[in-house]
């Protein structure tokens, strides 16, 4: 029974090369990074524009989403961290450079769209 081959970049000598350091022949190696693709949608976009539409128009529902993607692009995109790599129409997919950093972003995500805007708060709270 034969034994499996190490996986990755050897060197002359047969010895795996580690990543980012200078092959023995003088060529660089690749580096390695981590990164996290992130997936984001609208909880029940279709019921919510239902009700969005019947209490107003089209032209309410097509607002909030532009809202919805105003905040999503301004958090994964914020420092540099992330960038949305696709519109899905009622969500995102955008890579994220640390998976800490996608975590990070995604309770940002769900504590700015679980917060009414303060015009709406304030109406909320006095009425």
């Amino acid at each position: 029974m034969s034994r499996p081959e190490r996986v990755g970049h050897h060197g002359p000598d047969g010895n795996q090369a580690r990543p980012g350091k200078q092959a023995e022949d003088g060529g660089r190696l690749e580096e390695m990074s981590l990164g996290v693709v992130m997936f984001e949608d609208m909880q029940a976009s279709t019921a919510l524009k239902r009700a969005v539409t019947k209490q107003s128009d089209e032209h309410a529902f097509q607002e909030l989403r532009k809202q919805h993607d105003r905040i999503l692009s301004r958090i994964v995109t914020w420092d540099g961290a992330g960038q949305i790599v696709k519109w899905t129409g009622d969500g995102m997919i955008a890579l994220v450079r640390a998976p800490s950093v996608a975590v990070e972003r995604a309770i940002e995500i769900q504590e700015e769209m679980h917060t009414p805007p303060p015009d709406q708060g304030a109406a909320a709270t006095s009425a």
